[in-house]
């Protein structure tokens, strides 16, 4: 793997970067990479500056849904039929829960992080031979 990461200050984004995966078969693989700082919020403030946000999931099949996020900190999902279920850990700024996957019909775990200072958040989920990551970004 070589990579080249800037950690910064910039209201933007606190890490930025590329990095790449390159083989002896001349394979490659490359991914952007972003981050942000992290302060939890104060009691009945929002971990994340949004209120109603879209979950996209990048799969064979595509899923989106529709999110209500409330000041306690707690998840509504808006419809859709994959039983999404999302938690999020204020200390810490970790989302995890868990949908059904349209191709295997079995519950499957998911993690990400909040980036506050992209107002999103990101992370994967990997179960039963199928793994992809998701996006949960303000309407």
């Amino acid at each position: 793997m070589i990579s080249s990461v800037n950690f910064t200050n910039r209201p933007a984004s606190s890490l930025e970067g590329a990095a790449g995966w390159i083989n002896t078969n001349s394979f490659t693989n490359g991914i952007v990479l972003a981050g942000s700082s992290y302060v939890p919020p104060l009691v009945n403030n929002r971990a994340l500056d949004v209120t109603n946000a879209t979950v996209t999931f990048g799969l064979s099949t595509s899923i989106t849904n529709t999110i209500l996020w409330r000041t306690n900190n707690t998840i509504t999902i808006s419809g859709g039929t994959n039983h999404l279920a999302l938690t999020v850990t204020t200390t810490s700024g970790f989302i995890s829960g868990s949908f059904l996957h349209p191709t295997t019909h079995q519950s499957t775990a998911l993690k990400g992080v909040i980036l506050q200072q992209t107002r999103d958040a990101a992370g994967f989920s990997q179960g039963a031979g199928q793994t992809g990551g998701f996006k949960l970004e303000p309407q």
